[in-house]
């Protein structure tokens, strides 16, 4: 065989066994078991990596702050402020037989608010606890004395379960003692007519009509002192007046 023969041979040979050793390595490597840790499989696979943040991290951290906001209710409520707003308009509301003018209404909180210390004056006791907190004006963050559920609030004559957040008020200038929010205005069915000055509350079969006053009259919006002396005073005038009973 001449030299030229030879070395195509030899060449052919070559590329086959080439060929032999690829399908081999396939083999080896299908047949061959993983055993890399976690983190080092991130650090090599940026696709892996990605994978797990996406599944492990972000999603739990979504699954947390839903749980947290869950939690606190209804969250932070944004501007409170307990400083009178002399262009609101206000109502006249009755709780436990007293008289309480100057309740602000205002569709832009969305809670209600009662002053702690017009819940001592009336004599409220079963307050309780919550997680929630307020953000005021100047946005610092402030938490709630507690929460009053269900108390009985008259307005216009018609009855009204209403639940108040407690505050205690930070500033020395005037105060309103009750504000009712969006949550009273949505269960009275208040309708405001800005033209003539009225609200009018209530069901469809029994509403109601009510002047609404300024808080920038010249009346005082509130009577905390004058009602907590009178509960004072009625208090003792029942204690004096008690009759003890005769033993038989």
């Amino acid at each position: 065989m001449c030299r030229y023969c030879k070395r195509l041979k030899t060449t052919k040979y070559r590329k086959e066994r080439k060929s032999t050793e690829e399908i081999d390595i396939v083999q080896i490597l299908a047949e061959t078991e993983v055993t890399l840790d976690i983190g080092t499989l991130l650090r090599c696979s940026p696709t892996y990596r990605k994978q797990f943040y996406n599944e492990y991290i972000k999603k739990l951290r979504k699954a947390r702050d839903k749980k947290r906001q869950g939690k606190d209710v209804q969250g932070f409520i944004q501007s409170i402020t307990t400083q009178i707003d002399s262009n609101a308009p206000s109502v006249v509301v009755e709780i436990k037989g007293y008289a309480i003018p100057g309740a602000q209404l205002d569709s832009g909180e969305a809670v209600n608010l009662m002053t702690e210390y017009m819940m001592k004056a009336l004599g409220l006791t079963h307050m309780e606890e919550t997680p929630m907190s307020l953000r005021m004006a100047d946005q610092t963050q402030v938490k709630p004395a507690g929460l009053l559920k269900n108390v009985s609030t008259v307005v216009g004559g018609l009855e009204f379960s209403v639940n108040y957040l407690i505050v205690r008020p930070r500033t020395s200038e005037a105060t309103f003692s009750i504000l009712l929010g969006r949550p009273w205005l949505v269960q009275a069915k208040c309708v405001h007519d800005l033209r003539t000055g009225f609200i009018t509350i209530g069901p469809k079969s029994d509403r109601v009509q009510i002047q609404v006053s300024s808080n920038s009259s010249n009346k005082r919006p509130t009577t905390e002192e004058e009602l907590e002396k009178k509960n004072k005073g009625e208090s003792k005038r029942r204690k004096s007046t008690s009759k003890v009973c005769p033993e038989h």
